[in-house]
């Protein structure tokens, strides 16, 4: 196992941290009997997202997420507001723009941008704090993009 992460003089990480716990604790509670679009759930929790779009994946950090107009966030695509990197916490918005998708078991990380028009194909890895241009397509964990217009 890693080195613990020291949190000596975070306190309001802590209290973020146990919050988000019980977030994400509660939200596998209620989709465990009310199984679908669990956006409502996450703009109670304090995502922004938009008309017309659907998140049947995970929101971590849901406070720290930005989703537009008329998206999908699939099954198993788990969208995550923090990450831990060389023994450091690092958070960071996640936003996705208009018209798009993150494909099933994909996973995106702080400080993603996803322009409009996006698609992350399933399984794929976004690593923090890249931008994803608009109409492109994520076809890798190595991030192969195509732009297909």
């Amino acid at each position: 196992m890693g080195a613990p992460v020291n949190l000596e003089g975070y306190e309001s990480f802590k209290v973020n941290a146990s919050l988000n716990a019980v977030i994400d604790s509660l939200a596998k509670l209620i989709f465990t009997i009310v199984p679908g679009n669990k956006a409502w759930f996450y703009r109670l929790a304090g995502a922004r997202i938009g008309k017309g779009s659907v998140v049947y994946g995970r929101l971590v950090e849901p406070d720290l997420i930005i989703i537009g107009e008329n998206c999908v966030v699939a099954s198993g695509a788990i969208l995550s507001g923090h990450v831990i990197d060389r023994g450091k916490c690092y958070f960071n918005k996640i936003i996705v723009g208009n018209n798009c998708l993150v494909g099933a078991n994909s996973i995106v990380t702080p400080g993603v941008v996803l322009e409009d028009n996006v698609t992350v194909g399933a399984g794929c890895f976004v690593p923090k704090n890249k931008r994803i241009k608009k109409g492109e397509t994520v076809v890798s964990s190595k991030l192969i993009t195509l732009n297909c217009s």
